[in-house]
């Protein structure tokens, strides 16, 4: 494994249990760095995925700040509206009933 995947799984892991809260700080680049005994390369390339993921924002000169537990997956996914709805129940229904239609003469497609 990667040791920046290493680094991201840990720091996710953290997050999750509650050991870093949402406003917290995590660790400087050059203590995760000694933590980990890498380079800020490596750092850097972990705390971007973990930007991207939603877990912490960076703030220049302040540091890597715990975000918000995301709960959902995104609302383009069955599982990410789901999440998106909480509790409430979720149902679906058609609006219009479909009908066979024969394609067009013209249908640029055989």
């Amino acid at each position: 494994m990667h040791l920046y995947k290493k680094v991201i799984q840990d720091l996710k892991q953290q997050i999750e249990k509650g050991d870093f809260k949402k406003g917290d700080l995590l660790p400087s680049e050059n203590d995760l760095c000694k933590l980990y005994d890498t380079t800020r390369v490596t750092i850097r390339q972990a705390l971007s995925a973990l930007t991207n993921m939603g877990y912490i924002t960076r703030k220049h000169g302040k540091g890597s700040i715990v975000s918000e537990p995301k709960a959902g997956l995104g609302i383009l996914s069955l599982s990410g509206v789901t999440a998106g709805i909480g509790t409430q129940k979720l149902t679906t229904s058609i609006l219009q009933k479909p009908v066979k239609q024969a394609w067009p003469d013209d249908f640029f497609f055989s």
